[in-house]
């Protein structure tokens, strides 16, 4: 793996924590079932698909063989 393709999963992955992280702080103090789906359903809702689409995008670029 080349260290442009290194770097790019990197940041990726680091876009995705910060995609979901309002996801995440409202799942840490909302922890009861009603709270994760407050959470999951309310507002936040997108940075937590968000934050998927990211991983897999850098999923996809982990595993392509082809050069970039």
């Amino acid at each position: 793996m080349t260290r442009f393709r290194i770097a790019l999963v990197v940041l990726l992955v680091w876009a995705a924590y910060w995609a979901a992280l309002p996801w995440i702080d409202c799942a840490r103090v909302n922890y009861s079932a009603s709270g994760l789906q407050s959470c999951t359903f309310g507002p936040q809702g997108p940075n937590i698909i968000v934050g998927i689409i990211f991983l897999v995008a850098a999923e996809l670029v982990a595993t392509r063989r082809r050069p970039m």
